[in-house]
């Protein structure tokens, strides 16, 4: 799987990105330009890991904003935050390109198989449900032919 790093330390990577103030301190934002990292991609996630802590605590991961230390590695920054917050990892996702009100038929954006897949788990539903309704007439029927012929 190949990652696309947007924003990392709290510092925008990709030129697509924009970080956006906020007034709230228990918000960040940011943006990014849809669709120009997706390339030839059948399905696009968003992977987030986020710091949770104390903004208004200038000791805290939170109150630092981008660090750009190069020899600092993701490992280190999570654990260093530690102490003063947690991490916590939020995935979005497929993402998928809607152009006209109808999903993208390009070759870049292709539709997840979610309803060849419902309608496959249906059907397996409805012939499990038929052979155990199958299974219960018989063991009546063939209980009720046992009773008669006893005796």
């Amino acid at each position: 799987m190949t990652g696309f790093p947007f924003v990392v330390a709290g510092c925008p990577v990709d030129d697509t990105v924009t970080l956006i103030s906020s007034p709230d301190l228990t918000e960040s934002r940011f943006s990014i330009r849809a669709f120009s990292f997706i390339a030839d991609r059948d399905q696009v996630f968003l992977h987030c890991d986020a710091i949770v802590c104390n903004a208004t605590d200038p000791r805290s991961r939170c109150s630092q904003g981008c660090v750009t230390s190069a020899n600092v590695t993701h490992a280190e920054r999570m654990r260093r935050s530690a102490g003063h917050g947690h991490s916590s990892h939020v995935m979005a996702g497929p993402i998928v390109r809607f152009i006209n009100g109808q999903v993208s038929t390009d070759d870049s954006v292709r539709e997840t198989p979610s309803v060849p897949l419902f309608f496959a788990l249906l059907a397996i539903n409805v012939l499990t449900g038929l052979a155990l309704t199958g299974v219960v007439l018989f063991k009546l029927t063939g209980h009720r032919g046992n009773e008669g012929t006893a005796g």
